[in-house]
């Protein structure tokens, strides 16, 4: 333990105070993780536990890092109520929507700094939040998933389209590459025909020229 304490490559200065007075002494650390805290209070230097005087109180505290949930004041014809106004890193935002008569909330526009939020609740970032809304009427909902239902299917039909003509040139591109070898395997049978014509034209003239070889020996 005392080597512990007194090797310094254990430990990082977070705070230091020389010729102190003060009655009451207050330091924030930022940034500064670890499981065990020295003080080293010492009449020689920080780096040895040294002699040590009497300490009367230490008070050490962590505070969370809270940031804000607003609601954008531009949403109209309703009201989006967050579960709290301010929140630490990682907790839960649940909200509750509230539409006014006649109106509803458009589907995907329930947004928390620009990102959909799936759902009525969302993970608190580290940063702070605005949520953003719109509310139309029914009617107008109505129209919009209409809208969207539509752009929706002329999108398939394109790609449904675009599909049949990639089979379709695949299917020529096919085609095209057996004609090509079909004519190429023509013309090897005609290579092949008259590499043949050639062995029995040489073998004809061997034959030839042998027997004409032989007569002029008997002469």
């Amino acid at each position: 333990r005392c080597t512990l304490l007194d090797d310094a490559s254990y430990w990082t200065l977070v705070a230091s105070r020389t010729d102190n007075t003060d009655d009451i002494t207050t330091d924030t650390l930022s940034n500064v993780t670890g499981r065990i805290f020295k003080v080293n209070i010492s009449d020689t230097d920080y780096t040895g536990w040294g002699q040590c005087v009497r300490l009367y109180e230490l008070e050490l505290y962590s505070l969370k890092s809270y940031f804000t949930i607003t609601v954008s004041d531009e949403i109209t014809h309703g009201t989006i109520v967050p579960s709290e106004t301010d929140a630490n890193v990682g907790e839960t935002i649940t909200l509750t929507v509230t539409p006014d008569e006649g109106y509803v909330l458009l589907d995907g526009s329930l947004k928390a700094n620009g990102v959909v939020i799936e759902g009525l609740s969302f993970t608190m970032p580290d940063d702070d939040v605005v949520i953003t809304a719109q509310f139309v009427t029914e009617c107008e909902a109505l129209k919009i998933a209409a809208e969207a239902a539509q752009k929706a299917a002329e999108e398939a039909k394109a790609a449904a389209e675009a599909a049949q003509k990639a089979a379709e040139e695949a299917a020529a591109s096919a085609a095209a590459d057996k004609e090509a070898a079909e004519a190429a395997k023509a013309k090897a049978e005609e290579a092949q025909k008259a590499a043949e014509a050639a062995q029995a034209a040489a073998e004809a003239a061997q034959k030839a020229a042998e027997e004409n070889n032989a007569a002029a020996a008997e002469e």
